[in-house]
């Protein structure tokens, strides 16, 4: 079967298309760091300090002038990676759920859940994309993604779509 995308509606999508524009998210790098909450799933980064640093490291090789979306359900995440990029992007969020590692967005939350399908949208938008963690409609990135060691995103600024 061939794979199904979920769309934004028009009115969310019209509302984006505006976003893309002000914020030149088709000339930027996508970082999508998605924190697990269940200890005993395989996919990681999971709630734990030690392993988020880890993330972060990795992705502080990433010069600090390249300009980037930020999505993310971690407030601790999303604080450092804004901290260390200078022209750095995100949708506001509430980040309603407290745990002993910070901050994290409370998936059964209607109104943040519609944050990340637009946040999903703009990720789909991007010129490249790092993808820890995975998210709705990731194959639609299959071919823009950049791995770890990250060089190629280094090297994003010189380039032109």
């Amino acid at each position: 079967m061939p794979p199904i995308w979920a769309k934004p509606c028009a009115t969310l999508q019209s509302q984006l298309e505006t976003y893309f524009k002000k914020h030149a998210i088709r000339e930027r790098l996508g970082i999508r760091v998605r924190v697990e909450e269940v200890p005993s799933r395989d996919r990681k980064p999971h709630r734990i300090q030690s392993e988020l640093d880890i993330v972060l490291k990795s992705l502080f090789r990433i010069p600090w002038y390249t300009r980037v979306l930020l999505v993310t359900d971690s407030e601790y995440v999303q604080q450092a990676l804004a901290s260390h990029f200078m022209d750095a992007v995100f949708l506001p969020k509430r980040y309603g759920q407290r745990e002993s590692t910070g901050r994290y967005i409370y998936r059964k939350d209607k109104e943040e859940m519609s944050t990340f399908l637009k946040e999903v949208s703009c990720l789909c938008e991007c010129r490249k994309v790092i993808n820890i963690g995975g998210f709705l409609n990731d194959g639609m990135v299959r071919t823009r993604l950049i791995h770890e060691p990250y060089d190629e995103a280094a090297l994003l600024h010189l380039k032109r779509a």
